[in-house]
């Protein structure tokens, strides 16, 4: 079960990550991350998600315990 969730996670980091200009014109602009990170603030919000993604699936591969895995 934890790779299972270990590949999503990482996969949809990895998209998240590296398709962040997609995902912005999807999704549309966030407006918190444009106040908070400045001009461009959305793709730099999908970038910064994407790798807490592949973080957290990481974490979740290592230490399947506290996550309840």
């Amino acid at each position: 079960m934890r790779y299972l969730v270990f590949i999503v996670l990482f996969l949809a980091g990895f998209l998240g990550a590296t398709r962040a200009y997609a995902f912005a014109h999807f999704f549309g602009r966030m407006a918190w991350a444009e106040r908070r990170f400045g001009v461009g603030g959305t793709y730099v919000a999908w970038r910064l998600g994407g790798l807490a993604a592949i973080g957290l699936g990481f974490a979740i591969l290592r230490f399947p315990g506290y996550f309840g895995l």
